[in-house]
């Protein structure tokens, strides 16, 4: 069977892609399956699309340049690589390519797919899923299309059949034993010309833990390869090396690398035998694994070339929210070691921060700590922002009361379009457990952030804060705090505003477009308020005369 494997690297505004740093080993790993199998495999590496960074619309670029390898090829089967981040623009060249080539079948691998797989089919012109790991799914997945079997039998797919969606049982999970006789990825088919400074090779797979936050789907399946199979990985990706940069590092990609800390020392043991210390490796640590498996003792230091410890909270509650399985303690023990060892110059600790019940307060803690660990250890940390991917925190969404109030909302742009085809767009409202005030300036009073009469009507959105209002002052009566708190905001920001009810007594809501005193003299003669949040079009902040009255 023929069969293109695409994946598409993620977009970051609308002329320009993500800068590509490793290379995708999951689509070589499943071109070299399939060719072991028999297929006829062709691979369009992300690095291919760069070329049409700012040169127009990049989705139709992208699909044109697809769909001229499924001509060329006589595709039969497309496979995507997808994750949440390059999903959106995945979607429409699928749809492009489901337009010029409705017999070509279209699957979808990788973690978003296989966790809302029946949403992406629904909701685009894909045809299968491969749930979870897929080397063996996308091996039978083509024998059954090749000899033209129905799909009922392969395990691990969801697929459409007479405009339904059908969900086949799970594969089973890939033993240590079947991982160790997977073919190697197939790098000879990287591009001669690419960007990648890093080289993946997976050495184990799964997690032992269970974090709140985490999108890897093998937790607490982890399943580490012998130390054998590690050095024959390593020699296998050693050889392809330098043909994509110079000084190109091998990535361990491993979810956890130290989980078995006699495995991670017998594995750098074996590779400073074999390679002394002209060969550098990326790995990941937890900090109770350097506590308790003395790895960063047994491991040369000239071998690493970076290694990344996940914190994520900086305070103990947080710690246990996430179920991270540490405390600041513990952190702080491990920094001592990392120190004491001088791998405090080749490690950064990554922290998060904006989780659903962190107030200011518990941001401030992490902050804290981040200081501490930056000024007393010269530590590099990250700092971001919660990012909810599929995850447990994904799942306990449904906790915030979110419900679905209109599907056929058309909204400014639409009117201008003229295009009387396009669907209307979902709006969903956040039903917060709260006893609220809400006084408009025209002395209306209500107790609810939502006028539902709008929903009824042609302009929709104007259910968020009862349309356009100068001035709205929302009080919450059942809240343990007396943070007050001032927003200046255009009408964008009024679907915003009820995620934050829950954490201000009262809120101070301004539009400067068409409030008529000067909201400076307001934030002087509220001497408490400590908090100021501009929810603004910054298209246009710069020139609006009513927005220097903040400043």
């Amino acid at each position: 069977m023929k069969v293109l494997i695409v994946a598409l690297p993620q977009k970051i505004s609308k002329n320009q892609f993500e800068p590509l740093e490793l290379a995708p080993m999951a689509i070589y790993l499943l071109a070299s399956i399939l060719m072991k199998n028999k297929h006829e495999v062709s691979i369009i590496d992300p690095c291919e699309f760069i070329q049409y960074e700012h040169k127009g619309d990049i989705e139709e670029l992208c699909a044109q340049y697809i769909m001229k390898k499924i001509s060329s090829k006589d595709i039969q089967l497309i496979a995507f690589s997808v994750n949440s981040f390059n999903w959106s623009n995945t979607k429409v060249i699928i749809q492009r390519i489901a337009d010029n080539f409705p017999d070509v079948k279209i699957a979808l691998g990788g973690l978003h797919p296989s966790i809302f797989d029946k949403h992406v089919l629904e909701s685009s012109d894909a045809h299968i899923v491969m749930r979870g790991e897929g080397e063996k799914i996308i091996v039978n997945l083509c024998n059954a299309l090749e000899y033209n079997m129905t799909l009922e039998g392969v395990k691990g797919i969801t697929y459409k059949l007479n405009g339904n969606v059908l969900r086949n049982e799970d594969e089973i999970e890939l033993t240590v034993e079947e991982m160790e006789n997977t073919p190697y990825p197939a790098y000879e088919l990287l591009p001669s010309s690419n960007p990648y400074t890093q080289l993946p090779v997976e050495t184990s797979r799964g997690c032992r833990f269970s974090c709140a936050f985490c999108s890897i789907p093998h937790r607490r399946n982890w399943r580490g390869l012998s130390v054998e199979h590690v050095i024959k990985r390593v020699k296998h990706a050693l050889q392809f090396k330098d043909n994509i940069n110079r000084g190109t590092r091998l990535l361990f990609v491993d979810d956890c690398f130290t989980a078995n800390g006699e495995r991670a020392i017998n594995v750098f043991k074996k590779l400073h035998r074999l390679y002394g210390y002209t060969e550098k490796v990326f790995i990941e640590a937890r900090v109770t694994d350097i506590l308790k498996n003395q790895i960063l003792q047994n491991i040369p230091l000239q071998m690493v070339s970076s290694m990344q410890i996940g914190v994520e909270c900086g305070y103990n509650e947080g710690l246990k929210k996430i179920r991270k399985g540490l405390t600041v303690e513990q952190l702080f023990s491990a920094l001592e070691i990392l120190k004491q060892y001088q791998f405090d110059k080749h490690c950064f600790l990554s922290f998060i921060i904006g989780f659903p019940w962190e107030t200011m307060e518990m941001i401030n803690k992490t902050l804290d700590t981040i200081e501490l660990i930056c000024t007393k250890y010269k530590i590099v940390c990250n700092l971001n922002w919660l990012l909810l991917l599929p995850s447990d925190l994904w799942w306990e969404k449904e906790d915030f009361n979110i419900q679905e109030v209109t599907n056929d909302f058309k909204g400014t742009i639409y009117s201008k379009l003229n295009d009387y085809s396009l669907e209307g767009d979902v709006i969903k409202v956040y039903g917060y457990n709260n006893d609220l005030t809400v006084n408009y300036d025209n002395k209306k009073t209500t107790n609810s952030l939502y006028n539902m009469d709008y929903v009824d009507k042609k302009d929709k959105y104007s259910l968020f804060l009862d349309n356009l209002h100068s001035y709205i002052e929302i009080t919450n009566n059942n809240i343990d705090t007396d943070r007050e708190l001032v927003i200046a905001k255009d009408s964008y920001a009024n679907s915003f505003i009820p995620f934050l009810v829950n954490h201000y007594k009262k809120i101070y809501v301004f539009d400067p477009r068409s409030y008529k005193g000067a909201i400076s003299d307001f934030v002087n003669e509220h001497s408490n308020v400590k908090d100021v949040l501009m929810l603004y079009n910054m298209n246009t902040i710069d020139q609006d005369t009513g927005i220097n009255a903040i400043y």
